[in-house]
């Protein structure tokens, strides 16, 4: 198997058919208190309500997508067979899912 844990911090997790939606700060913060980011954000200017989103294919065990919405995540949710990611801003993004396996 090639991933067997998602350590850290989740937000949120959301199973849509072979893949697994797991929405986290970033990584290079989950070793930090909240508060600390958040005070870190404030005094560069920053947002510190940053979310990493991070889409896994169970079946095929690759990681289908990874990134970083720097306005934050608010609600991950699927339906008509796509995954949806509502932003902190009311911006709605569609990720198109295809299939990575070979078909007859």
């Amino acid at each position: 198997m090639l991933f067997r844990s998602f350590s850290g911090y989740k937000s949120s997790i959301l199973a849509h058919h072979n893949y697994v939606v797991v929405v986290s700060p970033p990584t290079m913060t989950t070793a930090i208190s909240s508060a600390t980011r958040n005070l870190v954000a404030a005094s560069a200017g920053g947002d510190s309500d940053s979310s990493k989103v991070t889409v896994f294919d169970m079946e095929n065990k690759v990681i289908g997508y990874t990134g970083v919405f720097t306005v934050g995540v608010k609600e991950v949710f699927s339906e008509w067979g796509n995954i949806y990611i509502l932003t902190n801003d009311g911006q709605v993004r569609l990720y198109i899912l295809s299939c990575f396996s070979v078909c007859p």
